[in-house]
Parts: structure tokens; sequence; C-alpha cells
């Protein structure tokens, strides 16, 4: 029973530490990528579709990121690091999707792109405005199949 124990305390640092940083890297590189194949659609009718499922398609690792860290949450035998965790992917979640932009723009600056034109700006916000509506979809679809 202790063993079970320490496996859900190690199941909340990979849950919480390791995770977030996978994730984040995953986040960023397919909103980058993401962003620039908006350039190949850019005067195209109908290219939202088109971004949406650049989008899609790089959040498979994101998706299965989701998945495996639900279902290592459900099986923490540990009340203490269950609630725990719940609490700290909760405000992990939160700040990442509230921090988006401001991480995006601080990309943006590390790689030296010039400042965005009226329309870059908004494909690039609706690629942001994708990224958050599939994670939470994500979140709710791995939440309900991970039991």
């Amino acid at each position: 029973m202790p063993s079970l124990l320490i496996r859900s305390w190690e199941r909340f640092l990979v849950v919480c530490v390791l995770h977030p940083i996978m994730q984040e890297f995953f986040l960023t590189a397919q909103r980058q990528l993401s962003g620039a194949k908006m350039e190949d659609f850019k005067n195209t009718p109908g290219s939202e579709y088109w971004v949406l499922r650049y989008v899609h398609d790089g959040s498979v690792p994101e998706e299965l990121m989701i998945m495996q860290r639900r279902m290592m949450l459900g099986a923490m035998r540990d009340p203490t690091a269950a609630v725990l965790t719940l609490v700290v992917t909760g405000l992990e979640e939160a700040l990442v999707r509230c921090t988006m932009v401001y991480r995006d723009e601080l990309w943006d600056w590390i790689t030296s792109k010039p400042e965005p034109t009226e329309a870059e700006l908004r494909a690039k916000r609706l690629v942001q405005a994708a990224n958050t509506a599939m994670g939470m979809r994500m979140e709710v679809t791995s939440i309900i199949t991970s039991r």
C-alpha cells in the first residue's frame, strides 16, 4: 500500500511538472507553424478551414498528452495527491491559456519577427482562439473518457 501512495506522488510530479513543460513546447511550435501556414491561404476564400485544419493536425501530440495526464490522475490512489494535482493542473491550465498571447509575442520578439500587419494579427488571433477552443474540448473529452 505505501508503494501505491509513493507512485501517486511520482505521478503528481509528471502531471504537474513534466507535462506542462512538454505541452508548452508542443503548443508554441504548433501555433507558430499554423501561423506561418496562414501566409499560404491569405487571399483564399474559406481560409479559416485550412487554418483550423492545421491547428487540429498540430494538436494531436497535445491531445495524447492530455489523455495520458488524465489517466495518470485517475490512477492516483493517494487522495491528497489527487486533489492537489487537480488544483495545480486547473491553475496551470488557466495560466497557460490566459498568457498565450503574451508568450507568443515573447516568442516573436526572441525570434526577431517583424511587427505583424493587421491581417497577420487577425490570423494569429484566429489560431490562438482555435487553439484555446480545442484545448478545452480535449480536456473535457479526456475527463469523460479517462474514467
